[in-house]
């Protein structure tokens, strides 16, 4: 017989997947082991131009990873659910945000 009651704290019945909590857990867990080793193993370096240039392009990559594992896995979602689609549109998107961050840059300079 199951426990009934420890498993509907872990998985949706009605939506067949694991509950909102888990799926975010797996997702933070899945960003930090990456995200970490890669800052780890920059430490490592002496390097520091290195270590400050590509910091935070590797966490990103660690996020990206994490967000594709937990879609295809996880959600069992298309990438474009989560707002990730190559469209005129999205480039346009990504090409004003940039824009808008280049500019706030310039202003503190």
């Amino acid at each position: 017989m199951r426990n009934v009651r420890i498993e509907i704290l872990f998985w949706n019945a009605i939506e067949h997947r694991l509950r909102a909590f888990w799926r975010l857990a797996v997702f933070l867990v899945v960003a930090a082991v990456p995200a970490n080793l890669a800052v780890l193993a920059l430490d490592a370096t002496d390097v520091a131009l290195l270590e400050r240039s590509l910091r935070n392009p590797l966490v990103a990559a660690a996020f990206m990873l994490a967000l594709w594992v937990n879609a295809r896995y996880v959600e069992r979602r298309p990438m474009a659910d989560f707002g990730l689609q190559h469209s005129s549109r999205w480039w346009r998107d990504l090409l004003g945000g940039l824009s808008i961050g280049a500019f706030a840059a310039c202003l503190i300079a």
